[in-house]
């Protein structure tokens, strides 16, 4: 079993805009859901929730109610520990997007690939799939 970490982005595919994952992007969801090895940052809720806040994002779904849906497709929401915040000031990476900096912590944190449309991230991280 392969764990993997969705990103703010395939998060927002997934369950929006489905046609903009990748076939590689979409089978790494579906096995992760049925393994119980799907993961997605609380952060991501966070980020998405601001953005529907501020007008700069339409969301098909509340943030509650898309929480419930992820708790019902078995992917688990991980809120950052300290080590990951530690590990997200400490990183080498000029990129200075909070959101992206902890997602990319968590995942070196438990050594996971991380499913992401995002260049920047695929670009310093490479143990993506897209």
């Amino acid at each position: 079993m392969v764990s993997v970490l969705l990103d703010t982005a395939t998060l927002l595919y997934w369950h929006q805009h489905f046609d903009k994952l990748t076939a590689s992007a979409k089978d790494a969801i579906d096995q992760a859901s049925v393994e119980l090895s799907g993961m997605i940052s609380t952060v991501s809720i966070y980020e998405l929730g601001i953005k529907a806040k501020k007008g700069k994002l339409t969301l098909f779904l509340s943030i509650q109610e898309l929480t419930q849906r992820l708790q019902v497709s078995q992917i688990s929401l991980l809120p950052p520990t300290g080590e990951v915040m530690l590990k997200a000031v400490e990183l080498d990476w000029e990129h200075r997007d909070p959101f992206d900096r902890i997602i990319v912590a968590t995942a070196l944190t438990l050594n996971v690939p991380i499913i992401t449309p995002d260049n920047k991230i695929r670009d310093f991280y490479q143990a993506t799939i897209w």
